[in-house]
């Protein structure tokens, strides 16, 4: 029986029993380095940057139900693109997001709030319309301050322009004219 030829269907099942525990061990490997990212100690990404790797992790995992109970849009976001290492667009993370146990949010939440995450807290960055983690582009530059804030600051510089100074030297009051009249009003008329 050891000599004889296995079948092409038994190393169909072995193959997709081991890709299984392939993407096991990946999604286990992942969630242990974003653990170690929260607690500063930085794991590397394997050689070649976040979309190098090669599997089922590397071609867009899909959450599984439960993934992201009780977490945020950017919590379940960043655990999310620890996993696939790789870019994805709004809509991908949105369907990725709903996989996970999140409710079905509009696509301008997602995006405000992360948006919103970008500047606060810098740890997920939009890259042309596709979210990452920031710490796959270390030499990104990153915006130090809103943009709104420098156009409320030029408002506010403008209104104060257009506003009188004060006049330092005041004009001396102006006296009262006093008319006097005539005490004898016969007097004046005839003289």
């Amino acid at each position: 029986m050891a000599d004889q030829p296995q079948s092409p269907e038994s190393y169909v099942a072995v193959l997709a029993d081991l890709e299984a525990k392939r993407q096991q061990l990946d999604n286990a490997i992942a969630i242990l380095k974003s653990v170690m990212g929260q607690q500063g100690t930085e794991a590397p990404l394997p050689s070649g940057g976040p979309s190098a790797s090669s599997g089922p992790a590397a071609g867009g995992a899909a959450a599984r139900p439960g993934d992201f109970l009780g977490m945020s849009i950017p919590e379940a976001t960043k655990k999310y693109l620890t996993i696939v290492r790789r870019k994805i667009s709004t809509r991908d993370l949105m369907k990725a997001l709903v996989d996970g146990g999140l409710l079905p949010p509009t696509y301008n939440t997602v995006y405000a709030v992360l948006r919103r995450r970008q500047a606060q807290v810098g740890d997920i960055t939009n890259m042309g319309g596709d979210w990452a983690l920031a710490e796959w582009y270390p030499n990104r530059p990153k915006k130090t301050e809103p943009a709104t804030k420098g156009k409320a600051k030029a408002r506010a510089k403008a209104k104060a322009k257009t506003k009188e100074p004060p006049n330092k030297e005041k004009e001396p009051p102006k006296e009262k004219e006093t008319h006097k009249e005539p005490k004898d009003p016969g007097n004046a008329a005839t003289g």
